[in-house]
């Protein structure tokens, strides 16, 4: 392709002003563009070297782009870098004295669950007539509902045989002591003033699309972290929250104002994708997540309350708390 020289280029352009207002305009725009252009690709330029040669928690493999090769509405956005997190909330301790959780408070209002062997765990060792009552196994879980904390205790009784087998074995009904278990937990863990950070990015992911994410991660006795990237799907017409830093399940985001001014957020039924394989999750076996945040005036601090339930199981878990913005 040849160009002209900038002499030649000048003895082309007209010498009506009328006639150059609009090349100048045209050279503005192209002007703008390109610096628009330059500065979009410094930016993902300096994410990439973060990506590759920054600390060991930031880098990416570069095999992982070949998971997802073809752009499509729905397929999951690349994760952002993680800058240096700055604490929205005070940081965890680095000593204390002591082991252990907590206490939970006593003056907190305590719900007593009895869990107990079911008539057919009875009947499998030898009815109730051979069974005595030797003892209470007593543990407690912080649980919450809208304006109120309580603690529920959980009573596992304990069995034993009157007519001790002469073995034991592992089956329930092999043994001579039997304790009832307890529903199963998804989370066990629980406690109070939990030190927690919320870290929220935006960029555009590699479809172009502007992605924004949420980092939450709770300092409990065991970390955790869970990790949501937002995009407006055009296709769905709605936001979709990709989850996981993975992001292999994505939900269509509901929003709503609440009476306080704050975001209501509600989840539908999740899609898995994985390559070419997509299929969308029954809401029998999903968790429904209920978010709202919003900003207290009195305490001038932001809050949050999550909860995630399943239809037939009921409650999975949930948190709320407030943050303040760095």
């Amino acid at each position: 392709m040849s160009q002209d020289s900038p002499s030649a280029a000048l003895a082309s352009l007209p010498d009506d002003p009328e006639l150059l207002k609009p090349l100048v305009a045209q050279l503005v725009e192209e002007l703008r563009k390109r610096d628009g252009r330059i500065e979009q690709l410094e930016h993902r330029l300096e994410l990439l070297l973060r990506r590759l040669y920054g600390r060991q928690s930031e880098r990416l493999d570069p095999r992982q782009q070949t998971l997802f090769a073809s752009p499509a509405e729905d397929l999951e956005p690349m994760a952002p870098p993680a800058p240096p997190a700055t604490p929205s909330a005070p940081a965890f301790p680095t000593s204390r004295s002591g082991h252990g959780r907590r206490r939970i408070p006593d003056a907190l209002r305590r719900v007593e669950v009895v869990h107990d062997l079911s008539p057919a765990e009875k009947e499998a060792l030898g009815g109730g007539a051979n069974l005595v009552l030797i003892g209470r196994e007593v543990t407690e879980q912080l649980e919450w509902e809208p304006s109120c904390l309580y603690v529920i205790r959980h009573v596992q009784l304990t069995y034993a045989r009157r007519n001790q087998l002469l073995e034991s074995g592992l089956a329930p009904a092999e043994q001579n002591v039997v304790t009832a278990a307890k529903p199963p937990q998804m989370f066990p863990e629980c406690g109070l003033n939990i030190p927690f950070t919320i870290e929220n990015y935006a960029y555009p992911d590699r479809f172009g699309r502007e992605t924004v994410t949420w980092i939450r991660t709770f300092q409990s006795r065991r970390r955790r972290r869970f990790d949501a990237y937002m995009i407006y799907s055009e296709s769905r017409g709605c936001i979709v929250d990709y989850l996981g830093s993975h992001q292999h399940l994505a939900v269509d985001l509901e929003l709503a104002v609440d009476e306080r001014g704050g975001i209501g957020i509600r989840s539908g039924a999740p899609r898995f994708y994985e390559g070419s394989i997509v299929f969308s999750f029954p809401l029998f076996f999903s968790g429904i997540a209920d978010v709202c945040e919003w900003y207290d005036d009195d305490a001038e601090k932001f809050r949050i309350q999550v909860e995630v339930s399943n239809r037939t199981w009921g409650r999975l878990f949930g948190y709320r708390g407030s943050f303040d913005v760095a």
